[in-house]
């Protein structure tokens, strides 16, 4: 589990990154100074507010849609190989919903302010390297596969939910797919690309690029999860003080259910319970910061999720061990 320590540092690392900044702001400008320094404290902060914005729209928009045409290419198996892992990812997802339900009815919050942060789990930068390490090529591969389900339905049924504001608000928005929706175009040149243009140079540019392009995005997802958790209230912390388990240990028991009832065996099972029990996706972040759901909610889920998975992660371990999923 070393590298699994590793990346949780450079999680926080990243988040302490951004807190900081937000701390060192707004210390500056609730000192009294002279009227320039005030307005270049000002400036600062709305220079800041809009690089978030514009950066949640390039991942909206592009970095997310080119993760699921990226990921598309790269999967080589076939459906009848891959679809239990599919369907696994997506029942975990649906559970999480379900949970996610009873969560707003208790605490009196709105839907779709909860439901993602408590349904989407962290099921790349932390899932895909642990499950590798432990696991092998083939907890590398059911990983691949189990993220990629997560994503789209994440960035598609996930992002209309979460659009809606009201009830009585059509799900979809118009009654076409709405161009709003990027993933589900990306899903659609996904599978034509790997199709027809499997064994191009282009797939083989798309599958050598993302690495590095999702390195490069992740700091600054978090960076900006960091400078809102500065900013946060005690209500949004006392919130996911319940909701942090709810993701946790449901998606636990959700990746135990789906394994046996999809016949999952070996690394397959392992993966799917090491993956649904990880803390908050920051994209959940992502789509609440996009339509102005409760980013307060999201943030303090993938901080105190992330803390709390120093301990729970070792314990899902051992325990996939102790079954003998390997």
């Amino acid at each position: 589990m070393r590298v699994f320590f590793e990346l949780l540092f450079r999680v926080f690392v990243y988040i302490f990154a951004g807190a900081l900044s937000a701390r060192l702001i707004s210390l500056s400008a609730g000192r009294p100074k002279k009227e320039e320094t005030k307005e270049r404290v000002s400036g600062a902060v709305v220079y800041l507010a809009t690089a978030e914005r514009f950066f949640v729209g390039v991942v909206y928009y592009f970095i997310v849609p080119a993760f699921i045409v990226f990921s598309l290419v790269q999967v080589t198996a076939t459906f009848a190989v891959i679809w239990r892992m599919a369907a696994s990812a997506f029942f975990v997802f649906f559970a999480g919903f379900a949970a996610a339900g009873v969560f707003a009815r208790v605490s009196g919050r709105e839907y779709r302010d909860v439901v993602l942060p408590i349904a989407v789990m962290n099921s790349a930068y932390l899932a895909i390297p642990v499950n590798t390490i432990l696991f092998g090529a083939a907890g590398a591969f059911w990983s691949v596969i189990y993220n990629v389900s997560v994503t789209i339905v994440h960035f598609t049924l996930g992002a209309m939910v979460v659009k809606r504001k009201n009830k009585k608000e059509n799900l979809l928005g118009t009654r076409f797919i709405p161009l709003e929706l990027p993933a589900l175009w990306a899903l659609a040149a996904g599978v034509l690309i790997k199709w027809f243009l499997a064994d191009s140079a282009a797939a083989d540019f798309m599958r050598n690029i993302y690495p590095t392009m999702s390195a490069a995005t992740l700091p600054m997802m978090l960076f900006f999860v960091g400078m809102k958790t500065a900013r946060m209230k005690f209500a949004a912390w006392r919130l996911a003080a319940w909701g942090v388990p709810i993701r946790i240990f449901g998606g636990f028991l959700g990746g135990l259910a789906a394994a046996r009832i999809f016949g999952l065996e070996g690394a397959a099972a392992a993966v799917c319970v090491m993956s649904s029990s990880m803390p908050s996706a920051v994209n959940a972040y992502i789509l609440a910061s996009k339509f102005k759901a409760d980013e307060d909610f999201a943030a303090s889920m993938v901080l105190g999720g992330t803390v709390l998975s120093a301990v729970t992660a070792p314990l899902v371990a051992a325990f996939v061990g102790w079954v003998g999923w390997r």
